[in-house]
């Protein structure tokens, strides 16, 4: 008995990942963990596709200074 072994072909493909905007990195030089928070809440719905969500971190980080 033999088993079939799934293989990265098998697997559908991760979506591309926009890269993020130079203007958020100085939001990556804070030390308020609530930014930490927004950029990583950000970071996880645009890997996962969620633009909406990806654009309410956005809109979060805008309102504590980071565009």
């Amino acid at each position: 008995m033999s088993e079939e072994k799934k293989t990265s072909q098998d697997r559908p493909a991760n979506p591309p990942v926009k890269p993020r905007p130079a203007t958020l990195a100085p939001a990556a030089e804070s030390s308020d963990p609530a930014v930490h928070q927004l950029l990583a809440e950000r970071d996880i719905a645009a890997r996962n596709g969620d633009e909406d969500a990806a654009k309410a971190a956005t809109a979060r980080l805008a309102e504590l200074g980071y565009q």
